[in-house]
């Protein structure tokens, strides 16, 4: 009847919503932040390797649930468990990662034994994986002669075993390192805190999720929901801060919050200034000034410049002139990216962005962006 074709209709239709398009917008973050880390040069290649690892899985799964829900997926049978296959590798890469980082830990072969659960589901799910399109699909529909019930059920537990276990030797790590991480820049500190607590986020809604899911406790559906937007919000967090702080993906942080041990700045005095920091060079853009200094930036910030350095070094892992010549190469790159025509001159770009010479334009360039202004703009040109 009419009735019973309109709940069809429903079921099966592509469905896009405000919730999917922020699902698909961080999944397309997450392939972008996985690949700029990979190709980014002069950071450590493990702790690279891990991070970028760990946002591709994350950006992999968060696909997947929007291909599911837009329902998408009847499209595209041969995702039928596309994710399934790496859900044992989010505790290991961010763990080794953690372990890195904070220890300086060096990967050693016995450590391959935790792709073992990896190796497993893989083997488990290779009769699906094999099958052809019309097969997957017809297990997507509940008509084929397999069903996915035992399947499913099998990786939300071992999942559920697998994040609880990787929780408690992340938190074990952070915790025996606390002394180590004291030493580094408030915004390395709060790079490791946030990590933390989403991994541990996580775990506990994937836990209560799980035991909804075996039957233990009542179904809520808006912890599954709470999970990929957390998720996703991990994802766009470290793309965020891998923009703004670069060495935050390297197991080398050179800045030391021992430096500043008499300070009297408070940690709610130095967000302020952070803040008044960002607007000044995003927003009145300071750093066109070709005679900018700190003294100067220190008077708009109404501190000293005792101050001023210390926020610039803890929140930005730069010194002040890093941080005047990164904003003026993000610009000159974007201005470079917008002359299509090649009617600038290299010269003239630079001394509008604020720099006073081409010598110390190329440098600074090299230095951010890993190549020459020429090169640069080869690079922009079909």
């Amino acid at each position: 009847n009419e009735e019973s074709f309109i709940d069809l209709r429903n079921t099966y239709s592509i469905d896009f919503n405000l919730f999917n398009l922020f699902y698909l917008f961080s999944a397309i973050v997450g392939f972008f932040i996985a690949t700029i880390l990979l190709i980014k040069k002069n950071q450590d290649r493990v702790s690279k390797l891990l991070v970028s690892g760990f946002v591709l899985i994350n950006a992999l799964f968060i696909f997947h649930i929007f291909l599911f829900f837009t329902k998408l997926q009847f499209r595209v049978p041969h995702i039928l468990y596309m994710s399934a296959l790496s859900v044992y590798l989010y505790g290991p890469l961010i763990y080794f990662y953690f372990k890195r980082v904070a220890l300086n830990y060096k990967l050693r072969k016995i450590d391959l034994l935790h792709l073992l659960p990896t190796l497993f589901i893989f083997i488990f799910m290779f009769p699906i994986l094999i099958m052809s399109g019309s097969e997957k699909l017809k297990i997507m529909l509940d008509v084929g002669i397999i069903n996915k019930e035992p399947y499913l059920n099998y990786i939300v537990v071992t999942k559920f075993i697998s994040l609880v276990v990787y929780g408690y030797l992340i938190l074990k790590v952070y915790l025996s390192s606390k002394t180590k991480m004291a030493t580094y820049s408030l915004s390395v500190q709060k790079w490791f805190k946030m990590l933390v607590i989403f991994t541990e986020v996580y775990v506990i809604s994937y836990v209560v999720y799980g035991l909804t899911i075996i039957g233990v406790i009542p179904k809520f559906d808006f912890l599954f929901s709470f999970q990929i937007i957390l998720m996703a919000s991990m994802v766009l967090y470290i793309g965020y801060s891998s923009f703004l702080s670069p060495s935050l993906l390297s197991n080398k942080f050179s800045v030391k919050k021992i430096k500043y041990k008499k300070s009297g700045l408070t940690i709610k005095f130095s967000e302020e200034l952070k803040d008044k920091l960002i607007y000044l060079l995003e927003e009145e853009k300071i750093y066109r000034m070709n005679n900018v200094n700190l003294n100067y930036l220190s008077e708009r910030l109404g501190t000293s410049r005792h101050n001023t350095s210390q926020i610039i070094n803890e929140h930005f892992n730069l010194n002040f002139f890093e941080l005047i010549n990164k904003y003026r190469i993000n610009e000159a790159s974007q201005i470079l990216k917008m002359d299509t025509n090649n009617n600038l001159n290299i010269i003239d770009v630079a001394y509008e962005v604020g720099f006073n010479n081409k010598v110390t334009f190329n440098k600074s360039f090299k230095k951010f962006l890993d190549t020459t202004p020429s090169r640069y703009i080869l690079t922009l040109r079909p």
